[in-house]
């Protein structure tokens, strides 16, 4: 049984039509997500340009192939809009609508000017695969955190697609066959391609905006919304695991808790958005001064904490000792005020087998509050715990 080309076209355009609902119900849910609303414009737009070359020998020539072509290249140019967006990059919209409009007004005046259908169809193939080159790239290029099994597939769809596109372009231009609803073995096959490669790379682009929406939701249920630090919840259960990790190893195990000094005053003389904006930039001074395994948390209010692996007590001093003294030396300037805060710090190291990370904790807590005792803006260390070879524990100032 011979494959109908034409039935090919409508389908294509019938699946695009199916996508781009699926993702404007995903667009209801990730109203922010311009990318998902662009690509679900590109599908649209593919499948009006379907439905337009199906309609090939129906309605006049110039009509079908001139509305086709002016929403297939729609359709290309903002999926590469959308790719761009999606991985933050700039999404140059204006150059890239420029050059689309330009490439259907060659379109247009080749077919006011009577050009051979052949000719169109190598005008045509050359400038869509040239489009899905460009897809590919954006595809493939993505920043290395987001280098997923789904954007391999989908760069190596583009490229398949577009590839297609110049073997069609070729075969046209060494007097193969042209026609664009021809039944032979090399249009049935570009039909064919043309079809896989836009549900795979549709399907993938549901997948992809699934991942960045749970990693999204993951990650509001894992942070403090006001400084990008863990909070609380999360901080205890990554510190858990941390723990029993370095306790298996042998490695040493310290935690910080610290406490912006005098907090309240912030709030009272220059009101709660000022007090916001201190917590965000001490937020900031902490996760830069941070090795990449060291856990920060916003514990509560205008406390934090932080679990140092492998740091001993002497080392986890001297970070506490760095934070302290690069806070006190920092200016923070908030709608022209000029704001100085300072942190007293508590430090606490774990003895091998004794503490768990909430004992450890309010180890370090009781020294936070020594540091406050004495003055402020200082770091006490607590008391070292020795684990005696007998098994009973006896406390030594460390």
């Amino acid at each position: 049984m011979a494959i109908d080309p034409r039935t090919l076209i409508v389908t294509s355009a019938l699946a695009s039509l199916l996508f781009a609902a699926m993702l404007t119900l995903e667009l209801r849910r990730e109203r922010r997500s311009r990318w998902i609303a662009l690509w679900s414009g590109a599908l649209s737009a593919s499948a009006v340009a379907n439905l337009a070359y199906a309609l090939v020998g129906v309605l006049p020539l110039n009509t079908t192939l001139r509305v086709g072509y002016l929403f297939a290249t729609a359709a290309f140019a903002m999926m590469l809009t959308a790719l761009r967006l999606f991985d933050g990059a700039v999404p140059r919209a204006r150059a890239i609508g420029a050059i689309a409009l330009a490439l259907a007004a060659i379109h247009g005046a080749m077919l006011l000017a009577h050009a051979p259908e052949r000719g169109l169809i190598i005008y045509t193939s050359i400038s869509f695969g040239a489009w899905l080159v460009l897809c590919a790239f954006a595809a493939g290029g993505a920043p290395r955190r987001e280098r997923t099994g789904a954007r391999l597939v989908m760069a190596s769809a583009f490229g398949m697609w577009a590839a297609v596109f110049f073997v069609r372009a070729a075969v046209a231009a060494t007097g193969g066959s042209s026609l664009l609803l021809g039944a032979d073995v090399t249009q049935i096959g570009f039909l064919l391609v043309q079809f896989s490669a836009l549900l795979v790379t549709s399907l993938d682009f549901l997948v992809m905006s699934k991942q960045r929406s749970d990693a999204a939701i993951l990650r509001l249920a894992s942070t403090d919304d006001l400084t990008g630090l863990l909070n609380r919840r999360r901080f205890m259960e990554v510190a858990a695991a941390e723990s029993v990790r370095v306790e298996r190893d042998g490695a040493p195990l310290s935690a910080l808790m610290i406490d912006i000094d005098h907090f309240k005053y912030v709030n009272d003389a220059h009101g709660h958005r000022a007090g916001d904006f201190v917590l965000r930039v001490f937020g900031q001074i902490l996760a830069e001064g941070l090795r990449t395994y060291d856990v920060a948390c916003r514990f509560g209010g205008e406390e934090f904490a932080v679990l140092l692996p492998g740091a001993d007590l002497d080392g986890a001093i001297a970070n506490a000792e760095r934070l302290r003294a690069r806070v006190e030396a920092t200016r923070i300037e908030f709608e022209g005020a000029s704001l100085g805060v300072c942190v007293s710090i508590g430090v606490a190291e774990s003895a091998p087998a004794f503490d768990d990370v909430e004992k450890l904790l309010a180890r370090a807590d009781a020294a936070l509050y020594q540091a406050k005792s004495n003055g402020r803006n200082c770091v006490v260390a607590a008391p070292s715990v020795v684990v005696a070879a007998a098994g009973e524990d006896s406390a030594g100032k460390g």
